[in-house]
């Protein structure tokens, strides 16, 4: 199993979440954040002074837990669907997931993966 998060611009949520739902990808879930750091400046405020640039971006997280077999499609597709050709676009992560356990029933695995 992985974990995927992918960082997004918050106007590119809702058709990657779409995409995602393409694919059969049904449950993930999104945060609303503020990021702060580099490279958050679009292009069209360079040529404002620095002083009145904004030094942080909303920012969406989306996380979603799939099988070994199902990262590729879904990094794909969040690639995709969230590209914008700006700087600070996104960023995907994908970390294995060493054990998953469910309260209630106990399952454990990838047995609990509704996707």
């Amino acid at each position: 199993m992985k974990e995927i998060k992918a960082y997004l611009k918050v106007s590119k949520v809702n058709a990657v979440m779409n995409g995602l739902h393409k694919i059969g990808i049904e449950n993930m879930t999104v945060f609303d954040i503020i990021s702060f750091g580099k490279g958050l400046v679009t292009p069209k405020h360079y040529q404002y002074s620095i002083e009145i640039v904004p030094k942080h971006s909303e920012v969406a997280i989306l996380k979603i837990i799939v099988s070994d077999k199902d990262v590729d499609k879904t990094v794909e597709t969040i690639q995709s669907f969230a590209y914008s050709n700006q700087i600070g676009g996104g960023i995907v992560f994908v970390s294995s997931v060493k054990e998953a356990i469910k309260i209630r029933a106990g399952q454990s695995g990838e047995e609990i993966l509704p996707n």
